[in-house]
């Protein structure tokens, strides 16, 4: 399992997401950070920042493994 937090408008549209604790996903072990949005319906582009276990990912492609908390933030506009 690996667990995924959503921040701000990431969250809307998921119906077992619970704000807390965030979702529990079964993946294959071979998953990647890019496979993880792909199921969560988030494009790569909207992933502004991304952190495994507090720890900024530099890649799309990092592998995930089994216990990973995943930290998923969207790109914020600046007004102007």
């Amino acid at each position: 399992m690996v667990y995924a937090k959503l921040y701000s408008v990431l969250r809307t549209g998921l119906e077992r997401y619970d704000a807390d604790k965030g979702i529990e996903l079964k993946l294959e072990s071979s998953a990647t950070i890019r496979d993880l949005l792909d199921v969560l319906g988030i494009s790569p582009e909207d992933a502004k920042l991304v952190y495994v276990n507090n720890r900024l990912a530099g890649r799309l492609d990092h592998l995930l493994e089994e216990g990973d908390t995943v930290g998923i933030f969207p790109s914020i506009p600046l007004g102007g």
